[in-house]
């Protein structure tokens, strides 16, 4: 178990350096959504990126993360993330609602280029996006931690000559560090480990993604400038 646990780690939780990228392509990602939209505030804020690009249709609400929250003893965490409007917007898809977010965040409207909200999966995401992000030379891809390398594996597909870097999204207290304690997060992360694992029979490498070499995408983007900061170090 440690040696496969130290294998996921490698290869979906690491780090790119933050550069300043000419826009950000957020990807819904259901109830972890309000907490992307926070993130791509904030880093619009500190001028890591000018323009924004925003894709998905799938529903905010996500029960199973209350699920989780309350079966792994965290009920009054379950209780108040049900109150968050995270959880009561039905009608809103993942992109309308980061949209909104980040707009009473601060975020300019006219800033924010695109809003796609018909993509249900990352290969989608990023074949309704493609027109648009064909017109930079480079994008932060900001996502749920565990899918930071099939997206950009995905992007490397469909734009090879798109210069882009990961920027990893974790919510409700999931790192790194303690996902495997959880029946859930195991889950979850498995399942992203699979598609994007060359050697597993399920996976995605070949037929919807390629398996990015992280170091070479690494010294891609290296010529871009640094991105601010804020006080205290990186977002």
């Amino acid at each position: 178990m440690g040696k496969r646990i130290d294998a996921i780690n490698e290869h979906l939780f690491y780090d790119m350096p933050l550069k300043k990228t000419d826009a950000a392509f957020v990807l819904g990602c259901k109830s972890i959504s309000g907490t992307v939209a926070r993130q791509t505030a904030e880093l619009y804020k500190l001028g890591a990126f000018d323009k924004i690009i925003i894709s998905g249709g799938q529903q905010v609400k996500e029960p199973l993360i209350m699920l989780w929250l309350a079966l792994t003893g965290r009920i009054d965490e379950a209780l108040d993330t049900s109150k968050k409007e995270d959880f009561k917007t039905k009608d809103k898809t993942e992109a309308a609602y980061i949209r909104d977010e980040m707009i009473a965040m601060g975020v300019r409207s006219e800033d924010i280029i695109f809003v796609e909200e018909e993509s249900k999966h990352t290969g989608a995401n990023i074949a309704n996006c493609r027109d648009v992000l064909a017109d930079f030379n480079s994008v932060s891809i900001i996502t749920y931690a565990p899918n930071q390398r099939r997206a950009l594996g995905t992007l490397q597909k469909e734009l090879p000559n798109l210069d882009a870097l990961t920027v990893p999204v974790y919510a409700f207290g999931f790192n790194k560090e303690n996902w495997h304690k959880s029946w859930f997060l195991r889950w979850i992360v498995g399942g992203e480990y699979s598609k994007i694992n060359p050697d597993h029979p399920k996976t995605y490498v070949g037929k919807y993604c390629v398996n990015p070499d992280i170091e070479e995408a690494k010294t891609r983007t290296a010529h871009l400038p640094n991105a601010p900061t804020r006080q205290g170090g990186p977002v």
